[in-house]
């Protein structure tokens, strides 16, 4: 949930988003998350919920996550093989590009 939060994150409202990070990041609980929003613990608990449904929701339209997810370990199995025939050193750089871009994509 906290690759689909750094994902899609943007997509949810402020608060939550907040609480969800507080939930899922900070590992508060639903009591301490519920005091510190000045909300009911039922609250924090719907919005959670309301939350996740949305993250898995746009990643079932859009796999952003599962599409980079499989593009990295393509690279990694690449970088693999390269290492293994002695040729990576040629490959390293464009390696390393690419990696950075998946970061910097979805922040891998």
């Amino acid at each position: 949930m906290s690759r689909l939060l750094d994902c899609y994150g943007a997509f949810l409202t402020p608060s939550s988003r907040n609480v969800l990070e507080q939930y899922i990041n900070d590992d508060y609980s639903l009591s301490e998350i519920a005091e510190r929003e000045n909300i009911s613990r039922q609250g924090v608990r719907d919005g959670i919920q309301r939350a996740k449904n949305t993250l898995t929701d746009m990643e079932e339209k859009l796999l952003v996550v599962d599409r980079t997810d499989r593009i990295l370990a393509k690279l990694l199995k690449l970088e693999e093989s390269l290492k293994a025939s002695g040729l990576y050193n040629e490959y390293a750089l464009l390696i390393d590009e690419l990696k950075n871009i998946c970061e910097e994509y979805y922040g891998i």
